[in-house]
This record gives C-alpha cells, sequence and structure tokens, in this order.
C-alpha cells in the first residue's frame, strides 16, 4: 500500500515518539510546494527518523516548503521550530490553536495549575497529583514554538499541486483537530481523530482563559466523526498505526463503543455517587499518574454526555465532585 502512495506523490514517514501510541506517521507531499502533515515530538531521536525519511524519500530538511499541524498534541509538531529554522516553511494549524503553537510558554504555568486543580476537583489521591506536581515542573521539552503563518478554519481550501486539500475541524480528540480531505484522490488524513486500531481518547480542554469556548469533547467527536463519515474515501492516512481502508466500519464500531462505554458509566452512577477518578478506576483499573488524565478525560467526555440529556446529577464536596444519576434521585 505505500507503493501506491508513493505514486501519488505521498510518503509516510515514521517519526519516533516517546508515548504508547509509538512512533508518528509524518506524511511528505512530494510536489510543489513540498508539504509536511506532522512532524514528531522535539526530540533528536525524532529529528533523525525525519530526516532518514526525508532522505530516503529524495529530499532533505531545508525543502521543506510548509508544514500542516494536524492537532495541538507534542508529539505531532514539536519539531517544527526545527523544521522552519532549516527551511523557512510556511506553518498551518487550525486557527484555535495558533496561540498554543506560538507562544506555550506564557500559558504553560496558567495551565499547569488548571491542570492540578482538575485532578483535585476529579478525586485523585494527593500521592498521586503530588507526583503528577512534581513531573510537571520539567521543562517543556517536547514541544517548541513557532509563528503560524496560515491559521485555518473548516472549509478552507489548500491548494495542493493539481489537486487541493479541504480542511475538515474535526475536534473531539483535541480543540485544534483538523483532517484533510484531498477529494480527487478520495484520500484522507486523519490526524489522530480516526486511527485503525485505537480508539482516539476524547480530550478535555481544561479552560485556562477562553481557550476552551463552547468545546465539549465526546458531543464534539461524535458530530465529527459523523461529519467524515459522509466523505468519499478510498484510503485514510492516520497519524499512528496502519492505514485505513474502510472508514465507514471503523466509524460505527467507533460510535458503537462509545455508547457501550456510556452505558457503563450511567450504570455505575445509578448504584452510587462516584467521582470522576472513582469512575476511571472502576472501568479502567488503577493507572499510572500520568494516564490518570487521560481515563478521567474518558469519563468526564461521557458525563458531559449525560449532562447534556440532563440525566446528570453533580454537587462539590470540598473540592471534589461527585456524579450520580439523575434518575435516582427522583421518586
Amino acid at each position: 500500500m505505500e507503493e501506491e502512495l508513493i505514486q501519488r506523490g505521498i510518503h509516510l514517514i515514521p517519526v519516533y515518539s516517546p508515548f504508547p501510541l509509538g512512533s508518528i506517521n509524518a506524511y511528505l507531499l512530494a510536489h510543489e510546494p513540498l508539504t509536511l502533515i506532522d512532524c514528531g515530538p522535539n526530540l533528536p531521536q525524532s529529528l533523525s527518523s525525519l530526516e532518514n525519511g526525508l532522505a530516503e524519500a529524495g529530499f532533505s530538511l531545508g525543502d521543506i516548503q510548509r508544514v500542516i499541524i494536524t492537532h495541538e498534541h507534542p508529539d505531532h509538531y514539536g519539531l517544527v521550530r526545527t523544521v522552519v529554522e532549516s527551511s523557512g516553511a510556511k506553518v498551518y494549524c487550525h486557527y484555535r490553536i495558533k496561540a498554543m503553537i506560538e507562544d506555550f510558554s506564557s500559558q504553560r504555568e496558567k495551565r499547569r495549575e488548571a491542570y492540578l486543580s482538575f485532578l483535585e476537583e476529579s478525586g485523585v489521591p494527593e500521592t498521586a497529583i503530588e507526583y503528577v506536581r512534581k513531573d510537571t515542573e520539567k521543562p517543556a521539552g517536547l514541544r517548541s514554538e513557532t509563528a503560524v503563518d496560515v491559521p485555518l478554519q473548516d472549509g478552507d481550501i489548500i491548494p495542493c499541486n493539481k489537486a487541493s486539500l479541504q480542511v475538515f475541524h474535526t475536534p473531539g480528540h483535541s480543540l485544534g483537530s483538523i483532517c484533510l480531505y484531498c477529494e480527487q484522490e478520495q484520500i484522507l488524513f486523519t490526524g489522530d481523530h480516526l486511527l485503525k486500531t485505537i480508539t482516539s481518547n476524547p480530550m478535555i480542554e481544561i479552560p485556562v482563559g477562553d481557550s476552551q469556548g463552547d468545546y465539549t469533547s465526546l458531543i464534539d467527536y461524535l458530530v465529527s466523526l459523523e461529519k467524515i463519515r459522509q466523505l468519499d474515501i478510498t484510503l485514510a492516512l492516520p497519524a499512528h498505526g496502519d492505514l485505513i481502508s474502510d472508514h465507514r466500519q471503523l466509524i460505527d464500531s467507533l460510535i458503537n463503543h462509545h455508547q457501550q462505554r456510556k452505558d457503563q458509566i450511567t450504570q455505575l452512577i445509578s448504584q452510587e455517587e462516584l467521582t470522576a477518578y472513582e469512575i476511571s478506576r472502576k472501568l479502567f483499573g488503577d493507572l499510572h499518574p500520568l494516564a490518570v488524565f487521560l481515563g478521567i478525560s474518558e469519563v468526564l467526555a461521557h458525563l458531559e454526555l449525560l449532562q447534556r440529556e440532563q440525566k446528570l446529577y453533580s454537587a462539590k464536596k470540598g473540592a471534589i465532585t461527585y456524579y450520580r444519576l439523575l434518575s435516582k434521585l427522583i421518586p
């Protein structure tokens, strides 16, 4: 299948990442302007694997003319400054994450404090919070900062040789997630929105200033899945793992998965009052302190959905929020 991609002028470059998902799939569009979709985290091993992949395709870092960032997680854009400094490439991303790409450091401390408060409110034990507190004191080395030349919106068209890429804003896994659709080739670059063997985690955006807006992770994610489901696609190119040949079947299985998860959570809070952390433990067991956020994030995404359906009761006891199924409180 990779040979078929190369014939279409697309090179898949595996870029090293230290995260559990493993390497990211960066995609080089080998025509004018030479375009890189995602670039990997800001690590020497990642840079080496990116440079090796470019060399195999007959190019170097200095040849890149355009970088498109699919979303704001560091394994997808950390090397962007290195690419720009080497090549003068133009940077594209969704407009809602422009400030983060350009100046994450000014937001870092506020985000860190909001993150720790979020864990406390979710009922995470102090020992785990302290572990996270110490870890987040480390330098934010996987990211870098650079100016964004082209902030994107849903529906934008990016000229691409004889074809074009249409931007689909697909929030859910993250606030600024985008997919890129080439209608002429019936190809979709999915970022982390759609992965073949992994359920993309709907990620809660912890509000810092006005960063969240109207974002609701799972609700937005399901809407985004339906948006992509309507497209005529012969091949979807994800940012991790294998290529996808039947996107509609995969999307149907993801929607079914989230319905089952919602049913599980509904059952749990119909029996007793629970914190988000307690629900997460019942679903996923004891997670490493640095993975606790992912479990809680998925739980809260489903609780948001229940709240939207007016089925959820929540109450604060001190700093901690507890949840109960509303029907169990009404005689």
